[in-house]
């Protein structure tokens, strides 16, 4: 198999209050990588055919687009370490006694902002990165809301209210902060 290539995007939670908390425990994580392909299948055709790997943490923007994007490098290196199944894998990766693996930990100096991001990296051979790629950038923003499940779940688990929930690519989410 040849290395893989990889797409990032997130979960954007809109939010009014600040979340009661910024990390989900592990199985809560794995809960929320599921959602979350769930609703990737509905917007993004052959992206079943990818790794999936989603953190279970809730970061400002500034955290996700730092230079060489950091979250999204650490998801990506955490997909290539993970035991292959022979199929494409969908992970999850939450805290342990509250606490993330140290590039996935969110500053706690930055939990009062109205946009929260869940980070995840799509991972493949390159023909269907690029193509999801392409879909992602075409299709996440207008088409990008979260189904009600998955909504209710995040909201449930981060235990705070949400305005909104939608999937954005990078470039969506470098084109929002921008015009703030």
């Amino acid at each position: 198999m040849s290395v893989p290539a990889c797409c990032f995007g997130a979960l954007a939670l809109e939010v009014s209050v600040p979340l009661a908390k910024s990390t989900l425990a592990r199985v809560d994580a794995a809960e929320l990588a599921d959602r979350i392909a769930d609703d990737l299948a509905r917007l993004l055709h052959g992206v079943e055919a990818l790794d999936l790997a989603v953190a279970g943490a809730a970061f400002d923007p500034t955290e996700l687009l730092r230079p060489g994007w950091p979250i999204h490098t650490a998801l990506a290196d955490l997909i290539q370490r993970a035991p292959r199944a022979g199929h494409s894998r969908i992970l999850g990766f939450g805290a342990h006694e509250g606490a993330m693996p140290a590039p996935l930990q969110p500053d706690p100096t930055l939990r009062e902002g109205p946009l929260k991001l869940l980070p995840f990296v799509l991972s493949g051979e390159v023909a269907p990165i690029e193509a999801i790629s392409t879909q992602i950038e075409e299709r996440l923003l207008e088409k990008g809301m979260a189904q009600a499940a998955l909504a209710f779940f995040v909201q449930k688990a981060f235990n705070a209210p949400l305005e909104h929930v939608r999937f954005l690519s990078l470039d969506d989410l470098l084109a929002m902060t921008s015009m703030q």
